[in-house]
């Protein structure tokens, strides 16, 4: 299945109500090929202060996937966004 979700890493966002969706920027540390991508990414999203500002006061947050070959879209949970926002305001 690897083979069939080669790039995917590259749509994969994060998604802040009341703001555009931010694309993460994938680390696979070498391990994607041109035939398959890796079995495991980092992924980081770099939020602007405004959308951080919106989630710290309650915004929802959505991540999801934006590609035809396993398109998604889940709301996160409030207890993880709670954690996500005690992160941002350390």
């Amino acid at each position: 299945q690897l083979g069939r979700l080669v790039g995917i890493e590259h749509r994969v966002y994060a998604e802040i109500e009341g703001f555009p969706r931010v694309f993460a920027h994938a680390d696979d540390q070498g391990r994607s090929r041109a035939d398959r991508t890796a079995a495991v990414h980092f992924l980081r999203f770099e939020f602007a202060p405004p959308a951080i500002a919106a989630l710290a006061a309650g915004a929802t947050l959505h991540v999801g996937i934006d590609d035809p070959r396993l398109a998604l879209r889940v709301r996160i949970d409030d207890a993880t966004c709670e954690s996500l926002r005690a992160d941002f305001l350390r």
